[in-house]
């Protein structure tokens, strides 16, 4: 996993971690065509987000 700009998402990459705003779930982990909500995260605030790849297969994010 992995952290990544959303300038940067393309359609094949898949979310790594739920998206919560204000402890409401935004977007659930494992979705895919992530560049259909990019615009609607922006305007919330959230300016990157955590995605599932081959690069980073191995690699687990500890939650704060």
């Amino acid at each position: 996993m992995r952290k990544v700009p959303l300038a940067m998402i393309t359609p094949d990459m898949r979310l790594g971690k739920s998206i919560y705003h204000y402890n409401q779930l935004l977007l659930t982990a494992g979705i895919n065509e992530l560049n259909r909500f990019t615009d609607r995260l922006e305007i919330l605030g959230i300016t990157s987000i955590y995605i599932e790849d081959d690069i980073s297969e191995d690699i687990e994010i500890e939650d704060a």
